[in-house]
């Protein structure tokens, strides 16, 4: 037994079979935390190329979930997905495909959503002050100054129609 888990092969695939059971990763990331437990680097290229042989490694689709759970769960711009996901060691091309796929509509909904209470506590309309703040935020949340402005506008709508109808 200690001859097998002594094959840098068979302890690699293991490490790595470790790192995918507590959450997905990155071709890179599995990369650099098998070199980093010892694995020699043309192993760990070896072990990475079957992985992704078989559907175990996908660089693709963990780009595309990450987007979507971040608009959804954080209501993310693009500029902060692109950021997130060069954090996670996604290559740039990859990260430029997925990201072309966003639906600009699907951001700026998740926008107003992260807005919408806020605007709720503020005093209408919006003092230049509380709208800056407002923009402040969404722009740190990775949107653009143009979809930070339609996004509190669509918001403060929506709060103002609730106030009518309630």
């Amino acid at each position: 037994m200690s001859a097998e888990t002594s094959d840098p092969r068979e302890v690699g695939r293991l490490i790595a079979l470790r790192q995918l059971e507590t959450r997905p990763r990155t071709e890179r990331e599995l990369h650099e935390t098998l070199c980093g437990r010892g694995i020699p680097a043309e192993v760990a290229t070896e072990l990475i190329a079957r992985f992704v042989e078989v559907g175990l490694l996908d660089d693709r689709a963990y780009a595309r979930l990450w987007v979507e759970s971040r608009i959804r769960s954080r209501g993310l711009g693009v500029a902060s997905l692109r950021r997130e996901l060069r954090s996670r060691k996604v290559p740039d091309p990859i990260i430029d495909e997925v990201l072309a796929e966003v639906d600009a509509g699907e951001t700026l909904q998740a926008a107003i959503g992260q807005v919408r209470g806020r605007v709720a506590r503020c005093q209408l309309p919006l003092e230049p002050k509380d709208e800056r703040r407002l923009v402040d935020f969404l722009m740190r949340r990775g949107h653009g100054l143009d979809a930070a402005r339609a996004a509190i506008a669509a918001a403060v709508d929506e709060v103002t129609a609730a106030g009518d109808g309630g």
